[in-house]
């Protein structure tokens, strides 16, 4: 079956050949006969008038030609008590409805066929025309014209039959499609936004599906130095395919067993929850989940997963089964004072390095010192503290997601004053109990 893409009309058609394609007769011998069953319809919401729709064929020896016989074609009309076609002259074949009332098109389609026809032994393209006189409002009626390229192909030659192993897939399933056709033409399968040269085979295994897939299979021969391309096509379904959607609005309870990710670098789409959203997977959020009614009023978030989320708000109830890591809480400042007195300070940048600075005397209006980089602790640092020992030593505790640690100054008697070198961590015993590292 053909559609005219370029169809200016305001009926729709769509035409088919028998044979499928269409062959040239031989050059010599008893001649091939080819036949096109033109169907007609309105695919809109609203009538359409129409009084006459004339179908042209192209009459000569050449490859745009069809035939070279312009006589003894046969043509009919369906439903012939509304509608009548007759050749009007060589070539030309016009239909017309037999009452007012049939001008007006709705549903019902009509099908109107031209058979008998001789074709010529010419392997080309030629072009069925179509001249509609129409109207949207029973007034007004203008010609609109369409064309629909046809290929005859080389006498004896076949094509057809393409079918998939199974209709329906699972889940990044494969199917193998299979067809006939004749040895000659090249042979090219779609997939999608992929082509594969099948030219060599008749019978090819699809890649993994994670969506509904149409599978358009098409045959190019050039002869002579013309082209002819006729194509068949079949879709397969996906179970539980994958869906790709810019807002996601649930309006009801989801389950997401997977992995699921909210998001990306180059784009960052919105998941909204109006009700209850459970995840058995790993959900990660680049840009923010906010859970809530869709009113403002509170919503359970409930995962049970591995959990990563930027900017996250919940309004409701929120029930971690696993560890929650909440990001590094980074102390601003931390001080302490050291057996002689002068006041001492550590931070940490952004980047987990701690750092630290000093009065330089006791005296409490001398400047700081420069910010100095110590040393850190092993693993990623969560948190810090400081305390200070019964000789006036300070002693740091650290957190990081390897353990507890702590370090202080030496006590012989240099470590009395404000230093950034104070050497090793050392492991802090870890007191009983969860979500301690």
């Amino acid at each position: 079956m053909i559609t005219d893409a370029s169809n200016t009309a305001l009926l729709s058609y769509s035409v088919t050949t028998d044979p499928e394609p269409l062959q040239a007769s031989p050059a010599s011998g008893r001649p091939l006969y080819g036949a096109l069953t033109i169907v007609v319809s309105n695919n809109t919401e609203k009538p359409i008038f129409c009084e006459q729709i004339q179908f042209l064929l192209p009459i000569g020896n050449l490859a745009q030609d069809l035939t070279s016989v312009p006589t003894g074609i046969l043509c009919a009309a369906v439903p012939s008590a509304n509608w009548q076609l007759s050749q009007t002259s060589e070539g030309a074949f016009t239909a017309f409805p037999l009452t007012e009332e049939h001008k007006k098109i709705t549903s019902d389609g009509l099908v109107f066929q031209i058979y008998s026809i001789v074709v010529n032994d010419e392997v080309g393209t030629f072009t069925l025309t179509v001249q509609e006189t129409s109207s949207t409002s029973g007034t007004d009626f203008q010609v609109r014209t369409g064309g629909f390229d046809l290929a005859k192909f080389p006498y004896g030659y076949f094509f057809g039959g393409l079918a998939p192993s199974a209709p329906q897939v699972p889940y990044r399933g494969q199917v193998t499609l299979t067809w006939t056709g004749s040895d000659g033409p090249e042979y090219t399968m779609f997939a999608g936004t992929q082509a594969y040269n099948v030219t060599q085979t008749r019978a090819w295994l699809s890649p993994n599906l994670t969506t509904d897939t149409t599978f358009l299979l098409q045959a190019s021969l050039q002869q002579r130095g013309e082209t002819v391309t006729i194509h068949q096509s079949t879709t397969v379904i996906v179970a539980d395919p994958s869906v790709t959607a810019t807002d996601l609005t649930v309006l009801g309870d989801s389950a997401l067993q997977g992995v699921v990710t909210i998001g990306s670098a180059a784009r960052q789409p919105n998941l909204a929850v109006d009700g209850t959203t459970s995840g058995s997977g790993s959900v990660t959020a680049v840009a923010g989940v906010q859970a809530d009614d869709g009113t403002g009023r509170p919503a359970n978030l409930v995962v049970r997963g591995e959990t990563s989320l930027q900017t996250t708000t919940v309004n409701g109830d929120l029930r971690v089964t696993g560890a929650l890591e909440a990001g590094r809480a980074r102390p601003v400042f931390v001080s302490a004072q050291n057996a002689d007195k002068r006041t001492q300070l550590w931070t940490v940048n952004d980047g987990g390095e701690i750092f630290t600075c000093w009065k330089p005397s006791t005296d409490p209006n001398s400047v700081w010192t420069a910010w100095v980089g110590c040393r850190n602790p092993p693993g990623t640092l969560l948190t810090l503290t400081s305390s200070q020992l019964s000789d006036g030593r300070p002693q740091l505790f650290a957190v990081t997601d390897q353990g507890l640690y702590s370090c202080w100054p030496p006590g012989d008697g240099t470590g009395t004053t404000p230093r950034s070198d104070w050497g090793t961590w050392w492991r802090f015993p870890t007191p009983p109990g969860p979500n301690v590292p």
